[in-house]
């Protein structure tokens, strides 16, 4: 006896996608689909491979650790995609740029990331995304927000939640602090660890701990060094205190002076002069760092209802010195979506939310499904917000306003009520019963009802009418058509209602709108077993 072939399994977190689920995610796609049709956007399909640059340059050298790549035989650093708003914004710098009009586009497409398989969350899953480009003002906002309601409502989700914030308020916040870029971002990034966190103050701990990982110092105050401006001669304080341009010229005067205008190794003195002003300056960042710090935590400790939580922020924004501008986009936003008809009690302001990506510009969000079938820690569905200066930071030729959402197909399936979408099965199974002769007949009479637009399957040539009846029911066929020697002879087919039980004697072309008539009455009741 020889041996077995050994089994080749599937590769871990990716799945097998069989017929009951497909259906399932035809189905729901298409209502999706509906909802971002009626809002005038536009399908689009994106390369399932990008370059690395494509997605560092994004999203920071902080997701490669959770990213496919590959080299092809040009040895080009490639990727499998992690998401598609960076495939969205290179396609629109290489194909659309220059066009003044809006561009509303979604897509459904198949995203990779490697992280630890959970339920609803896999290596290889499906982003249903919605993007709009050249999209200016709080209405675009408004209407991104009320698409991913209007889609949860039209499959039939009701027990969700929408928590809306705005970055542009730790942007400016950042932006306002003497501090190293890198650490700037390295906060930004971090937005949602503090989020995720029991508590502010944990939230705080973890986020000082990671920037000691990568040489920033808090607790001493000077990432080792002390800081200039409490100490050394004084001459150092008169220079970081000149405008910024008489400061570097003072500085590379003196470098000059000394070493000529480069110094051994071939450096300009003017850019040795920046180098180290710009060191002197970070050295004092821990105080702005902590400052930062504090003021995050305290800003996301406000949410709620939109007329308090927006109050509460008003004041600690104004409290900090800081434009109210992001609160004013906020509240715009807020305004223009009740014109949008969603249900207000799903909707809530939350400052105490990052989105994992850096690149945000102003309002993001995030919708929650409070569902059994997700589990509590895992209830996020879809996250976006507004990116406007991504497509620039991209190469694109100018600062182009963008937002966009996507959803997680896949835990977004596991929340639809089993109602919405009952199986679909075959309109007609075909039951020929006898040999060679029925078997044909039965197969026009299969042509006959697929021209009509009707599922049809045909059973084997010989089947005894008990086992084409078995059979029928294990394929859930709404009716089944038997054709024996008395329907051959006498030219119809036998129509047997699977539901009720009733037959009928009827030609093949009278079946076929028999089947037709009750399949759409059973599509506008959203009874019996049809498509919904």
């Amino acid at each position: 006896m020889s041996e077995r072939t050994p089994q080749i399994e599937g590769v871990k977190g990716v799945r097998d996608i069989l017929p009951d689920e497909y259906d399932l995610r035809r189905r729901a796609w298409d209502v999706m689909r509906g909802v971002f049709d009626s809002f005038g956007y536009q399908g689009i399909e994106l390369p399932g491979v990008e370059t690395l640059d494509l997605h560092l340059r994004k999203a920071g050298e902080g997701i490669r650790s959770t990213m496919y790549t590959l080299r092809d035989r040009g040895q080009r650093d490639l990727c499998l995609p992690p998401e598609f708003t960076a495939s969205v914004a290179r396609m629109y710098i290489e194909k659309l740029e220059g066009q003044a009009r809006p561009f509303k586009l979604y897509y459904l497409q198949s995203a990779f990331r490697y992280d630890r398989p959970q339920k609803g969350r896999y290596r290889q899953f499906t982003q249903a995304g919605v993007e709009n480009l050249n999209a200016e003002g709080p209405q675009t906002d408004a209407e991104m927000i009320a698409i991913a309601m209007k889609s949860l409502d039209a499959l039939g989700i009701a027990d969700y939640e929408v928590v809306i914030g705005n970055i542009g308020i730790v942007l400016e916040l950042l932006a306002s602090k003497k501090m190293e870029e890198r650490v700037r971002a390295f906060i930004l990034q971090s937005l949602e660890t503090m989020s995720k966190a029991p508590t502010r103050e944990a939230g705080v701990a973890e986020i000082k701990g990671r920037l000691a990982d990568i040489g920033v110092d808090l607790e001493t105050g000077a990432d080792d060094d002390r800081n200039p401006r409490d100490s050394g001669p004084a001459g150092i304080e008169r220079i970081l205190a000149l405008p910024e341009d008489a400061s570097e010229q003072l500085v590379a005067l003196v470098i000059e002076e000394i070493f000529g205008k480069t110094t051994g190794g071939g450096r300009d003195a003017a850019d040795i002069a920046r180098n180290v002003l710009g060191k002197m300056q970070m050295r004092g960042q821990a105080a702005e760092v902590l400052d930062a710090l504090d003021f995050i935590a305290t800003l996301s400790g406000l949410s709620g209802k939109p007329d308090v939580a927006l109050k509460e922020a008003e004041a600690l924004v104004a409290g900090k010195g800081l434009d109210l501008e992001p609160l004013t986009e906020l509240k715009d936003a807020l305004g223009y979506l009740e014109l949008f008809d969603v249900d207000w009690d799903k909707i809530k302001i939350d400052f105490g939310f990052g989105r994992g990506l850096q690149y945000y510009t102003g309002i993001i969000f995030e919708v929650y499904i409070y569902s059994d079938n997700l589990g509590a820690e895992q209830k996020q569905v879809c996250g976006g917000g507004r990116y406007d200066n991504l497509i620039a930071d991209l190469g694109g030729s100018k600062t182009v306003p963008a937002l966009g959402f996507s959803f997680g197909f896949e835990r977004v399936l596991l929340c639809v009520p089993p109602e919405r979408f009952p199986p679909g099965g075959l309109d007609v199974f075909i039951a020929a019963v006898g040999d060679d002769a029925e078997f044909r007949v039965g197969l026009k009479a299969a042509g006959t009802f697929r021209a009509a637009g009707l599922a049809t399957d045909i059973g084997p040539e010989g089947a005894t009418f008990r086992k084409a009846s078995k059979l029928a029911d294990r394929l859930g066929a709404r009716f089944t058509a038997f054709i024996g020697s008395d329907e051959v002879a006498g030219g119809f087919v036998t129509l047997r209602d699977m539901v009720s039980g009733e037959q009928e004697k009827l030609s093949a072309d009278e079946a076929a709108e028999r089947v037709k008539a009750v399949r759409a009455q059973e599509k506008t009741s959203g009874e019996g077993s049809g498509n919904a």
